[in-house]
């Protein structure tokens, strides 16, 4: 309340001084271009996306739809909210506002070794509201004020999109961040069902030194739903306990033919194409900050350990058995692309395989020096030439 007293205070002296022939002075207030702040169930000042229509909920019971009789009026009606979506809103009110970005909600391992379904985002303009320390701070430098932020005072509310039930609060637990940017958060007893549409609001309070300390920030995707990543199971007991240990990384696309254009387009590091291999297989990772873009411009993806990493494999459709066979030639480019050979291992071509590939991280990732897989039932490599 009483930041919408000084809003309006502002208000009425910008007024005044239009009046007696003043400029009128900007200022910044929640829901600006820098740091926007979407209103209940209005867009964000100067935002460019429009925010999910959280009213279009079923009317309250007794409200009446009959038509008007020709000289009369009939009271408006207000569209019934409710409870928990209505105290969402409230929130929203009295918060500062950010949009999320490289989202990402699987059942995965936490550093202590147990298991979660947890919520991965970016935020997209994050140092608006949370600043790095400068380079000579005495005690922080250069340290993300993010990184101060804990799960107490937070709070999350989901909803399945699929059904007009109100969101549910869940307590905000194994709250981790990365960078300036990257928060991770386990929702203590939220169970997601694979392909289904969750949307969730999650709201934090702002560390010392922040842009506004002590204060809420909310963060949501605008029109873009959540959707939960099951880790894969392939039926082998011995392929499944490897995966048991390992990171799911998701596929944004794998290769379909062998072509040397990619590579090349690409910029790829260390690439030769006098050397480059005609057998080989490739994969793009659907980034979503398990490795991120460190400072100086690096990329974790630069750091995986290219030599020790493996497969399993077998013909798509097939009753046969998966097959172990290690990597003997790995090309990274950009942050995100990966070719591959496997030692011993001839396609034929034109097959489909299914396959899941093991490799190492390095510095700068999530989860450095840890085991990480991809899986996808349809690779096809070129022929050995």
């Amino acid at each position: 309340m009483k930041k919408l007293l000084i809003v309006m205070v502002v208000a009425l002296l910008a007024i005044a001084l239009v009046a007696c022939g003043g400029e009128e002075t900007p200022t910044t207030t929640k829901g600006d271009a820098t740091t926007p702040k979407a209103p209940a169930v209005t867009t964000p000042k100067d935002a460019t996306t429009t925010p999910k229509d959280v009213t279009t909920t079923p009317k309250a019971p007794g409200t009446s739809t009959a038509t008007t009789t020709p000289g009369t009026t009939t009271p408006a009606t207000t569209a019934y909210v409710p409870p928990v979506q209505k105290e969402i809103e409230q929130l929203m009110d009295i918060s500062w506002w950010d949009n999320a970005t490289r989202k990402n909600l699987s059942y995965t391992r936490h550093d202590d070794g147990t298991m979660g379904y947890v919520w991965q985002f970016s935020m997209e303009n994050a140092t608006d509201l949370l600043p790095v320390y400068p380079e000579d701070h005495p005690e922080r430098p250069l340290q993300p004020t993010l990184q101060l932020t804990t799960a107490e005072g937070a709070r999350c509310f989901i909803k399945n999109m699929a059904t007009d039930e109100d969101y549910k609060e869940y307590k905000v637990t194994n709250w981790r961040t990365q960078r300036h940017c990257d928060i991770w958060f386990e929702a203590e007893g939220f169970v997601p069902e694979p392909n289904v549409e969750y949307d969730m609001y999650i709201f934090f309070v702002s560390p010392e030194d922040a842009t506004y300390p002590g204060e809420l920030i909310y963060v949501c995707t605008l029109e873009i739903p959540w959707i939960y990543n099951p880790p894969t199971m392939t039926g082998n007991t011995e392929v499944d306990a490897v995966i048991d240990t390992a990171y799911q990384c998701q596929v944004h696309r794998h290769s379909k033919r062998w072509d040397i254009s990619w590579p090349t387009d690409a910029n790829a590091y260390d690439f030769d194409p006098a050397t480059f291999p005609t057998m080989n297989f490739s994969w793009t990772y659907a980034s979503d900050n398990t490795f991120p873009h460190l400072d100086g411009g690096e990329k974790a993806w630069q750091y995986i350990n290219t030599e020790n990493g493996f497969a399993y494999i077998r013909v798509k459709g097939s009753e046969e058995d998966f097959v172990r066979y290690d990597i003997d030639y790995m090309l990274l480019a950009r942050h995100c692309d990966m070719w591959f050979t496997l030692d011993g291992f001839t396609p034929v071509e034109n097959q489909e395989y299914e396959m899941v590939v093991f490799f190492m991280s390095g510095y700068g990732a999530a989860h450095p020096d840890s085991l990480h897989y991809c899986y996808a039932d349809s690779w096809i490599a070129g022929p050995h030439e």
